[in-house]
């Protein structure tokens, strides 16, 4: 990288933490699940834009976090850090699914699907959560773990001597 760009990055990533994360997390989420989609250009750009939006909301979570020396003071658990963010993004990412399958077949078969869709809803989540992790989400998790480190790389300040040590 850039001698004056790392410098620059830092500063953006310890002055906007959350914002920072939301758009690394989302975006690598959204490009490594367009990568492993194997269905229609459709499921593709909404499984993608979904799973991508999940785990930006997860990273703006955990952005102060990652850059937070203090709380979380090594590499180590910066990659925790991120196998949470993954975790988190995961049961948002599998409400939202899980509604919009509930919404579709409320559509579907009227006002006497409802009563089924609120006995029936955490249980879909429970599933579609379990389905997604063993589907790619596993493969996200140690890619949010990657990101999370280098997070924490980028964001703590040099200077100080706040960084990690490995």
């Amino acid at each position: 990288m850039h001698p004056v760009a790392l410098p620059a990055a830092n500063a953006i990533a310890r002055r906007f933490p959350r914002t920072t994360s939301a758009l690394v997390f989302g975006s690598v989420t959204a490009l490594m699940t367009s990568a492993m989609w194997t269905g229609g250009a459709a499921g593709r750009l909404v499984l993608s834009a979904g799973a991508g939006a999940a785990f930006a909301a997860a990273g703006a979570l955990m952005g102060e976090r990652l850059v937070d020396s203090g709380r979380a003071r090594t590499p180590a658990q910066a990659a925790r850090a991120g196998l949470v963010t993954a975790l988190i993004a995961t049961v948002v990412f599998a409400m939202a699914l899980s509604a919009k399958i509930e919404s579709e077949n409320t559509l579907a078969h009227g006002a006497g699907a409802v009563r089924t869709i609120v006995q029936g809803f955490p249980q879909l989540v429970t599933e579609t959560a379990l389905f997604a992790f063993l589907g790619g989400g596993w493969a996200l998790a140690l890619l949010s773990a990657v990101v999370a480190w280098g997070i924490h790389r980028l964001g703590v300040d040099p200077r100080r001597g706040d960084g990690p040590s490995g």
